[in-house]
């Protein structure tokens, strides 16, 4: 995006639950949002830029 934040969009399936984990390393993951409950077919989050411009590797958690 225009201000350096990361839109990240993924299929969903409406009414489940998701939350995105993100990791510096792919060892170690944290979580990045509370669970968004999907209202549609295609769910998404906007992320703040990156402070120290490590990169970013994002993970989908799903629940029923």
């Amino acid at each position: 995006m225009i201000n350096k934040q990361i839109r990240l969009d993924w299929p969903s399936a409406p009414g489940h639950g998701y939350r995105m984990l993100g990791s510096v390393n792919m060892a170690t993951w944290n979580v990045y949002s509370d669970w968004i409950r999907a209202s549609g077919y295609t769910t998404g989050l906007t992320l703040p830029a990156a402070t120290n411009g490590a990169p970013r590797f994002f993970r989908v958690e799903a629940q029923p």
